[in-house]
């Protein structure tokens, strides 16, 4: 039992030499986003409604160029917005309320 631990240690060691030894580096593949053709002339303006009393309280960059825009009113209640500024429109809008006591 012994001999095969040391055995197999050993074989883990000369293992382990031979892949720093010979190592070779795997190419790095970079994808390039594909390009979208705009049609806007201009910069583009994110016009959105917004409700009495409500803030912009965060705003995140998604990989896909999306931007991710968090409001949030006096009461408690939550809307999160995804824009795409290529296409100068709301992709998507998910709206959190706040919940009311009986």
């Amino acid at each position: 039992m012994g001999v095969m631990i040391i055995v197999g240690a050993a074989a883990l060691v000369g293992i382990i030499i031979y892949r720093i030894v010979h190592h070779v580096p795997t190419p790095v593949v970079r994808q390039e986003a594909p390009a979208l053709s705009s049609s806007l002339s201009g910069p583009a303006l994110l016009s959105l409604p917004r409700r009495v009393g409500e803030q912009v309280t965060m705003m995140s960059a998604r990989p896909d160029g999306a931007l991710a825009v968090m409001l949030k009113d006096e009461q408690g209640n939550m809307r999160i917005v995804l824009w795409s500024p290529e296409q100068a429109r709301i992709i998507a809008e998910l709206t959190m309320t706040h919940p009311t006591s009986p």
